[in-house]
């Protein structure tokens, strides 16, 4: 049988509009006929202007591909954004029995909890493993694995859209686990220079 590990939750930002704010700027100024103002730092103050005042059909006008390593109850919750556009692994076509099981732990789980997962996991595993041995497809032998499992999920879409997913998927009320991943997320864009005032406003509480 494959081998069984328990890994993180991780993220990588695969493309993004090569500068969103003046990306988004340009097409703004296409509304007032300010093109002459073009620079970045009057760039930088529309945007800021635009997201402050509501007007976000213009933030649509950038986009960004994040490719999210993340557990099964999590890409459930993802897809809800319909805006969005997916690629996800196939529990269809990769053999989990060649290619290794990984599975992800719940947020804030205390040890017993922790100890009762690894062990189901660890069972789902060799149950799994023993149906492909059998000649199972692993579109059927899939079907004994948990929420626990990790999986990748490529998800892309424009800048508005991105904001509207933090703002919900950060707030106290999220489930922790999506909160997780999605507040580093967050983080991160609030440190990217290209990013940094499209997402200044969000806070993940």
């Amino acid at each position: 049988m494959a081998e069984i590990s328990f890994i993180d939750q991780s993220f990588d930002v695969l493309y993004m509009t090569d500068d969103p704010v003046a990306a988004i700027a340009r097409a703004a100024r296409t509304c007032y006929r300010s093109e002459a103002n073009a620079s970045a730092e009057n760039d930088r103050r529309l945007v800021r202007g635009l997201i402050r005042r509501g007007h976000e059909a213009m933030v649509e006008h950038a986009n960004m591909a994040v490719r999210f390593v993340t557990d099964r109850s999590v890409t459930h919750e993802l897809v809800r954004h319909r805006l969005f556009s997916f690629a996800q692994e196939s529990q269809r076509y990769v053999n989990s029995n060649n290619d290794g099981f990984k599975f992800i732990l719940p947020v804030g789980i205390d040890g017993s909890e922790d100890a009762t997962i690894r062990m189901a996991c660890r069972d789902s595993a060799h149950a799994y493993a023993s149906m492909v041995e059998r000649g199972a497809r692993p579109e059927i032998a899939r079907a004994v694995l948990p929420n626990a499992t990790a999986t990748q999920i490529v998800v892309s879409g424009n800048m508005r859209e991105w904001r509207h997913c933090l703002k919900l998927r950060c707030d106290s009320h999220a489930h922790p686990q999506i909160r997780a991943l999605m507040t580093s997320l967050l983080e991160w864009l609030k440190r990217d220079e290209r990013t940094a005032i499209l997402f200044e406003d969000i806070g993940a509480e």
